[in-house]
């Protein structure tokens, strides 16, 4: 596995590594932060988000996971990883977890972002010593749900699984959980889904992450700066705690849902042997 590409827009700082059976992956560091890939390409499908585009190819190591940190440019200054590039950790735990204990044994937290998938693994992931995860809910109604995260578990599900979970977890356990929620214009951002969603977040007593758009791939619209600032209102005007998206999420080297795999093989995984992953 080697650096192979380094692009920066001023803020964020593109890396593309070519692994060693001819894919290349990317991840971006921004701020203070390593963002890194888990897998090569994405099974979840989320249609607003370049990396799952051409679908899964395979998982990466722990040890490829870990390359991407120690492979960066000794200039970036790096404090934190988020699991957060191409790929959903829960789909590759067992390695995901191994380069968790090699981040911390070096003085690295980490946080994580993932869509539920598979369910059956969140809890897991949330028990893990992490300084945060966010859940892509992305909608608070299941058909808008299916649509933006098709391979995610069911709205229903994930209530259940969280509401389990956190209902003997303190207030601060709670506050290292969000739901992450990315505005689409005419999709998910009326005042009815707004409205949902902050049923949701009060009920599970947990934060909402409310994200921009990044509009360069799949077609969608990026909500209105108005919509935006109406969503947040109406959120808060309900109880519910938000954190306001940065601006690192849609720069143009690295944005999120930009990031893309490329390689020399066109195999993928099918959904069955992608899914029977641990």
């Amino acid at each position: 596995m080697r650096l192979e590409t380094l692009k920066t827009d001023g803020f964020n700082t593109l890396l593309g590594f070519r692994l060693e059976d001819g894919y290349m992956i990317e991840s971006v560091h921004y701020g203070e932060t390593l963002c890194v890939s888990s897998q090569v390409g994405c099974l979840v499908g989320c249609p607003f988000c370049a990396s799952g585009s051409k679908g899964l190819f395979r998982n990466l190591s722990a040890k490829e996971i870990i390359s991407q940190y120690h492979l960066a440019p000794k200039g970036l200054q790096i404090k934190r990883i988020a699991f957060a590039g191409i790929g959903e950790p829960l789909m590759n735990l067992r390695e995901v977890e191994t380069a968790l204990k090699h981040f911390r044994n070096i003085g690295l937290g980490a946080t994580f972002y993932t869509s539920a998938h598979p369910i059956s693994m969140l809890n897991k992931l949330l028990d893990l010593p992490h300084r945060g995860v966010s859940i892509s809910l992305h909608a608070s109604d299941e058909n808008k749900r299916a649509l933006l995260v098709p391979k995610g578990p069911s709205i229903k599900e994930l209530f259940e699984t969280l509401s389990s979970y956190l209902k003997d977890k303190t207030i601060r356990q709670k506050k290292r959980i969000r739901l992450a929620y990315i505005l689409i214009k005419g999709i998910n951002d009326s005042q009815s889904d707004l409205e949902k969603l902050a049923d949701i977040a009060l009920s599970l007593g947990l934060e909402v992450n409310l994200l921009k758009l990044n509009p360069a791939f799949g077609g969608f619209e990026k909500t209105s700066e108005q919509t935006y600032e109406l969503s947040y209102q109406i959120l808060k005007s309900k109880g519910v705690r938000v954190i306001l998206s940065n601006s690192f999420r849609t720069r143009p080297c690295g944005g999120c849902g930009t990031l893309l795999i490329r390689g020399a093989r066109s195999q993928q995984l099918s959904t069955q042997a992608a899914e029977s992953e641990p």
